[in-house]
């Protein structure tokens, strides 16, 4: 497998300035390739003996990219132990507060899950119920 997910939020940062690089961006990259390059036996693994409950976290920062002062969520699927899915994308809207942002990010970890568990269930993997989700907001929660 050649998904990187420990890089995400990274590659995420960096794509923003594809368009307009400076010394510092490319600073930035050289970074993260030097990582790849010393991480290159890291790997996902699922072990089949384990019981595969579907599981999963949310998490959102609020209104840092300096020049949108957009949120960006953060989310990771778990089966078992094993991430199957992750993603680091920054908000289409303005949030104006913590707990939108971090709302934001549920729903969308939410709507995955609905799709995460119909593939599941087309290939005849039990998913146990509920699904837990964690999240660190306790506004977005209620």
């Amino acid at each position: 497998n050649w998904s990187r997910p420990d890089i995400a939020y990274s590659a995420n940062q960096l794509a923003r300035f594809n368009a307009e690089p400076t010394e510092r961006h490319w600073q930035a990259a050289k970074r993260v390739l030097r990582y790849l390059k010393n991480t290159v036996h890291y790997a996902l693994y699922l072990e089949p003996k384990e019981e595969l409950c579907l599981s999963a976290y949310a998490d959102a920062n609020f209104a840092t990219d300096i020049h949108t002062h957009k949120s960006t969520s953060g989310t990771v699927v778990l089966l078992g132990k094993a991430l199957i899915g992750w993603r680091s994308i920054r908000q289409k809207h303005l949030s104006l507060s913590t707990m939108k942002a971090e709302f934001s990010c549920l729903s969308l970890l939410c709507t995955e899950l609905v799709c995460y568990k119909q593939l599941l269930i087309d290939m005849r993997i039990k998913v146990h119920e509920p699904i837990v989700v964690y999240e660190d907001n306790q506004s977005a929660i209620q």
